[in-house]
């Protein structure tokens, strides 16, 4: 993780915290880019959670949590890649949060979302994608994604559900 990802993950781990209920958990266990920041927000804001920090997501999919959290996991992944990581995240038959920073179409495109856009394709091959298009990903591993519910700064969650058909 970059030095400027660690800075924005520390003001939307607040965000995800928020928009979320955490009462129904008594462990999460945190995959991704903005996972420690957001792992320090949860035990401030709910000290009787117990939260793990995985390397990667076969082992965020390991037993022991109540809901899985991924923060910018994707952007950092192609189209094939993301839906394997997202595949293995949904075998855990626990509950997937998603947290990704989303670009938008058009006339709405910011120049610093240009910018990491294009800092993510050159070096990943990936790019920020549209909701709709984190939305596909999700269905091609199995996933069904809920409403998503927008954290600010560009960013949405999504629950994943198991796949409806």
């Amino acid at each position: 993780m970059t030095e400027r990802d660690h800075q924005d993950s520390r003001w939307a781990a607040p965000s995800i915290v928020h928009h979320h209920e955490w009462t129904s958990y008594a462990a999460a266990r945190l995959v991704g880019a903005g996972s420690s920041a957001l792992r320090d927000a949860l035990r401030d804001a709910h000290p009787a959670l117990t939260v793990t920090l995985a390397d990667d997501p076969t082992a965020a999919a390991t037993g022991g949590a109540d809901v899985i959290v991924a923060t910018w996991l994707l952007e950092r992944l192609t189209d094939e890649t993301a839906v394997a990581m997202l595949r293995k995240l949904g075998g855990a038959r626990v509950p997937v949060l998603l947290a990704e920073r989303v670009t938008e179409t058009g006339d709405e495109v910011h120049d610093h979302d240009a910018e990491l856009d294009l800092r993510l394709r050159v070096a990943y091959g990936s790019g920020l994608r549209t909701p709709a298009g984190i939305e596909a990903l999700a269905r091609a591993a199995g996933l069904t994604p809920g409403e998503p519910r927008e954290l600010g700064w560009d960013m949405r969650l999504w629950n994943l559900g198991p796949s409806q058909g």
